[in-house]
């Protein structure tokens, strides 16, 4: 966790670690906060909002977006 974050992402909105973002089992975007390290879900473009069903442990499970083989 960053040094105050907790207090920026109470004031303003949560900014996720873009390159570890997944898509969930019912198509939302999901990940952790870069500033406080919660789990969070896009709510709109730009938009993210804590994931309060991962947070306390009733979330569903999530699969990469791209979990299909290439077959030649």
């Amino acid at each position: 966790m960053k040094p105050f974050g907790l207090i920026r992402c109470l004031l303003f909105s949560h900014a996720p670690n873009r390159r570890k973002v997944r898509r969930s089992s019912s198509d939302h975007y999901i990940g952790h906060c870069i500033y406080c390290g919660a789990p969070i879900k896009r709510l709109h473009r730009d938009k993210w909002a804590r994931d309060w069903a991962r947070t306390f442990g009733m979330g569903g499970k999530s699969h990469p977006v791209h979990d299909q083989e290439i077959e030649d």
